[in-house]
């Protein structure tokens, strides 16, 4: 079907739902022993030594700096 008809599309790429991939959407939680959450960084942050991110530390960030995506 084209754009044209159907306006708003949104596409799903079922072969990256795999253990081996590593793509994943922001805010999402990692399938892990300890549950991570992908989530955006500071650039300052981006480095040696910078360990996965909790879901109370999202949480957390979320409400004192706000989504660093809307920036």
């Amino acid at each position: 079907m084209s754009p044209a008809v159907v306006p708003i599309s949104r596409g799903f790429d079922w072969s990256q739902n795999h253990p081996a991939k590593t793509t994943v959407t922001p805010y999402s939680l990692r399938g892990r022993e300890r549950p991570a959450v992908a989530a955006p960084r500071h650039w300052d942050e981006v480095g040696p030594g910078m360990t996965q991110l909790a879901p109370d530390e999202v949480l957390r960030r979320l409400e004192e700096d706000g989504d660093l995506l809307d920036r």
